[in-house]
């Protein structure tokens, strides 16, 4: 029995042999001492990997038991960097919290990534070198510098599958130390079942880590956060890692929709990073989560062949300066439809200085409020190339949140399969000066209401054209409201007007000391990318008013509309105390 065990040892391991610093192997010996097994060449060299069966920790003993086993393993493997192997066995190894995995030690296991699971002999759990865990209070194991986690299962069995007022909290799974810089750990192969936060990478303000690498992980984390990184200065890498609810299905424990649900609810990113480095990212995936990836204000770098569904946020862009606050990102696909308000759901989103570069991304397949959303300043610049925008609901695929920001996309696809081109280059844009646009001609009431009554043509009392818009008497306070397909200004912040004609019949009627406002947005409705001016300002009077609204005088809400995609206007006053009737005519932007 014990060369039958040393020979499947020998077979899970002959791979890490290879990645020893020796001449290729020319000939094997299994040395006689018990689960030691040494790998020898002709320089005599040994390259060891032992088993964690031979410091006491077996799948019979208690949870503290083994952690004080295997932490006395790891303890003694510290000086010669010797890895230690975790022996399969059926169910696993049941192991507290606290463990430190010292510099220089690997801990080795015999699977690649388990995307469904492993599955003992009566399919209710994983098996394998697989470690199980109940301990709420500490992170399962911090990793220190020139460490490896290699072929490894993570399980916890208490956390709940189908029950969202039932999740466990638990502490990060691995997590970098927090009592010193760390430099070189490998993370590969590994695989989370129940966990709360996978792999936690942000060491505190004292502390920096450099050089870690992700690769080939795969878990569904309850907290929605997978892989977190901060204060890495040297190269980051996540590479094929895969976040999934159904990464239990083998043993049927796939997460249920309305644990999915509560983990978008939390609003936190499967990949987080901030200061970072050039950062390379590549191949990953998540399914479930608020966001797909978070990259900070302080981070730079490059991510390539993703796919986020069922998202809020794809991906969220930072900041804080345009010097190396850079990021490209292309090849990938993005399923943003998650969230009670669409206006909330972005497969992009940009909120600081710096560039981004995005090309061959397609956005389909959900329901977002646009393809991406740009704030930021006049250091902000985006490029989008061959991007196809599917499925959004504004009638422009990108959302200007600043006026100084500059957006550029060619040879995209919208969201009517119209070939799209698009430039903005914030208030630097050549703007024709002394230019007239229409917004309405008041000549049709098509798209207009009015809480005083009916709008209706009025061809007696006008200011341009045939006809101006009328409605009253009444003394709603909703004086005109317009919706309708949008219109390019033709006009920027700093030198745009709002002009157009106002009659007020009785203005004794408004208590102009009350709360009014003219509005106008890009958002299709009030009070979202909107710019307003209070009426009390505008010095109005019975009967006809010649308004002139400066746009360097408006104030915003919920964003900066579109300038070159105006859809709506409201005029409204709450100060009515009696009926009047309203007229409006020869609503136009002026540009100086």
């Amino acid at each position: 029995m014990k060369s039958i065990k040393r020979l499947l040892i020998y077979i899970s391991i002959a791979a890490i042999a290879w990645s020893c610093d020796k001449d290729p192997i020319i000939e094997t010996e299994v040395v006689t001492k018990v689960d030691t097994l040494y790998i020898s060449t002709p320089s005599s060299t040994d390259c060891p990997l032992v088993s964690i069966q031979d410091f006491g920790v077996l799948p019979t003993n208690s949870a503290a038991q083994n952690k004080k086993n295997l932490q006395a393993a790891i303890d003694e493997a510290a000086a010669s960097g010797i890895a230690l192997y975790v022996e399969p066995v059926e169910n696993g190894y049941k192991v507290d919290g606290g463990l430190t995995l010292k510099k220089n030690v690997s801990l080795i296991g015999a699977h690649g990534p388990t995307g469904r699971g492993t599955t003992n002999s009566t399919g209710d759990g994983p098996t394998g070198s697989l470690f199980v865990i109940t301990d709420k209070n500490n992170p399962f194991i911090t990793v220190e510098t020139a460490t490896q986690i290699e072929g490894i299962q993570f399980y916890y069995p208490n956390q709940t599958y189908n029950n969202p007022s039932s999740i466990i909290a638990y502490q990060p799974t691995i997590q970098v130390s927090q009592n010193s810089s760390v430099y070189g750990v490998t993370l590969r192969n590994l695989t989370f079942y129940g966990e709360y936060f996978a792999m936690d990478f942000k060491p505190n303000e004292n502390y920096t880590c450099e050089q870690i690498l992700f690769e080939n992980c795969y878990g569904y984390p309850l907290s929605g956060q997978f892989i977190a990184i901060d204060r890495c200065y040297d190269i980051p890498r996540i590479l094929h890692c895969h976040v999934n609810p159904a990464n239990m299905r083998a043993f049927g424990k796939s997460y249920s929709q309305e644990i999915w649900q509560k983990v978008i609810e939390k609003g936190t990113y499967a990949y987080w990073l901030d200061r970072t480095d050039n950062a390379v990212v590549m191949d990953i995936f998540t399914y479930a989560t608020y966001g797909g990836i978070y990259l900070g204000p302080t981070t730079y770098g490059q991510m390539t062949n993703f796919n986020f569904d069922c998202v809020t946020i794809g991906v969220y862009k930072g900041g804080i300066n345009s010097f190396n606050k850079n990021w490209e990102v292309s090849q990938g696909s993005i399923i943003a439809n998650q969230g009670s308000n669409v206006e909330n759901i972005h497969p992009f989103y940009v909120n600081g200085e710096g560039h981004l570069s995005v090309t061959n991304v397609d956005a389909f397949g959900g329901s977002s409020y646009d393809y991406i959303s740009v704030n930021g300043d006049d250091e902000t610049t985006v490029s989008l190339v061959s991007c196809r925008m599917k499925n959004y609901t504004a009638d422009n695929p990108i959302t200007i949140l600043d006026p100084n920001v500059k957006v550029h996309a060619v040879s995209c696809v919208d969201k009517n399969s119209n070939f799209f081109d698009y430039a903005y280059d914030g208030v630097q844009e050549e703007l024709e000066s002394g230019v007239t646009t229409m917004f309405n001609d008041c000549e049709s009431t098509s798209g207009w209401s009015s809480g005083l009554g009916t709008v209706s043509l009025d061809s007696d009392n006008k200011t341009e054209g045939s006809y101006s818009l009328t409605a009253g008497p009444g003394n709603s306070n909703v004086l005109f409201t317009r919706k309708g397909s949008s219109v390019d200004a033709r006009i920027d912040k700093t030198k745009g007007h709002l002009m157009f004609d106002l009659y007020i019949s009785d203005i004794s009627k408004i208590d102009l000391s009350k709360e009014g406002c003219v509005e106008i947005t890009s958002s299709g409705k009030a009070d979202s990318k909107e710019y307003a001016w209070n009426i009390k300002t505008l010095g109005l009077k019975t009967g006809w008013n010649s308004l002139d609204l400066k746009m360097s005088e408006a104030n915003s809400t919920d964003g900066i509309p579109d300038l070159h995609a105006i859809n709506f206007l409201r005029i409204y006053h709450l100060g009515l105390n009696g009926n009047i009737t309203a007229k409006i005519d020869n609503i136009r932007f002026y540009q100086e």
